[in-house]
Parts: structure tokens; sequence; C-alpha cells
């Protein structure tokens, strides 16, 4: 499924997007033992499903947490402040098992500008991938796609966006829906239009 999605973003030439991140054989090192001393398995169990009242309110007071909102500043006015930025947890899936490194992961840190957390994660199946806690100019289309470049090889993974609002999956901006979109010629159907995936939503 994570080698579709790449493959698929791949094909969209997406410019800066695609601009590898570069690493050194040092970077993998961590990650390449680890696989050497790994194997892979598969295993199936049967789990009673059970819904958490204390989760459901822990879940509701995460998603209306306001700390990151703008601070207020004196004599200025807020109806001029263009609020382009906005703070996310994204992640970082689909990447080789090797390239799953403190070292990779400090790389990530100056890549995305405003990084303030970066956290190695698994799936419940065992997958891993990095979270990334970020600020993120949300005036430009989200991001899709990172590359790291160690000599001749390429390592791409895929960005999912965690709790993302309305998004269009036309122009890949916040606010507004694909059948809203400014860019949508008239008459054209949104279902022909669509850049974006599903994909751009992280699982909860």
């Amino acid at each position: 499924m994570d080698a579709e999605i790449i493959r698929d973003l791949l094909q969209c030439k997406l410019n800066d997007e695609a601009k590898p991140i570069q690493l050194n054989e040092e970077d993998l090192a961590e990650g390449i033992i680890e696989c050497e001393l790994s194997a892979y398995a598969k295993v199936l169990s049967l789990k009673e499903e059970f819904i958490s009242i204390q989760g459901v309110f822990l879940a509701l007071s995460k998603a209306c947490n306001c700390k990151d909102i703008r601070d207020w500043v004196r004599g200025e006015n807020p109806l001029l402040h263009p609020f382009n930025q906005c703070i996310f947890w994204l992640q970082v899936r689909g990447l080789k098992e090797e390239f799953f490194t403190w070292n990779v992961a400090n790389k990530l840190v100056v890549a995305f500008q405003g990084c303030e957390e970066v956290e190695l994660r698994r799936t419940k199946c065992g997958l891993k991938f990095f979270r990334i806690k970020a600020v993120l100019n949300v005036g430009t289309p989200l991001r899709r796609l990172v590359n790291f470049q160690v000599r001749d090889e390429v390592g791409c993974g895929y960005l999912a966006y965690e709790r993302l609002p309305n998004l269009c999956f036309k122009c890949g901006l916040l606010g507004h829906l694909i059948r809203q979109c400014p860019d949508l010629g008239v008459g054209a159907d949104p279902r022909k239009e669509v850049v974006y995936g599903l994909c751009i939503k992280a699982p909860m």
C-alpha cells in the first residue's frame, strides 16, 4: 500500500516537494544493523473491541486544545494579521526500514522549518514511521513527499497529516473543499480534478 502511494506521488512531478534530503552512510548505519538482525513475521490475533469513555473525553480535550493560537500583542489589530501559520502533527510513512534512525530524524528537523519535535513510532502491525510536530505555512499547498538521497540510492516517504481540517484535493490548500476551489473551471467535474489522495490524512 505505501509503495503504491509513493509511486503515484512520484509520477506527479512534485518540483520542490521532491528535492532530496542528503544523507550519508553513517545516518543509516543504525537502521541497517537493526534490519540485518531482524526477521519478518505475520501474527493474527482476535481482540475484543471496546469504547473507553475516558478515552473519548481525552480525545475531545486534545481536539479543542487552544495552546497553539497566537499570543495577543498590544497595539496590534488582529484583523490585519494573516494567521498563515499553524502547528501540525504529521507522519513520514513508507520509508525503507534502514532509514528509521535518529540521525535521519535529526535531518528531518532541519528540513522542516519550525520543527519542534520528532518521534519514532510503530503502527499496530509493526510498521515504523516518523511523527513530526512542526509549524507549517497554511497559505501554501501541503507538502506530500519527502526524499532522502544516499549516494545513488533514493529513499522516498509520503506525508500524512493528523486531524486535518477541510482540504482541497485539487490545489492542496486548507480552508475549502475541491468543489469550492477557485482553480476549478466552470462546469468541471471535481472527481476528475483530484491531485491529493486520501493518504494525506493520517489514520487515527
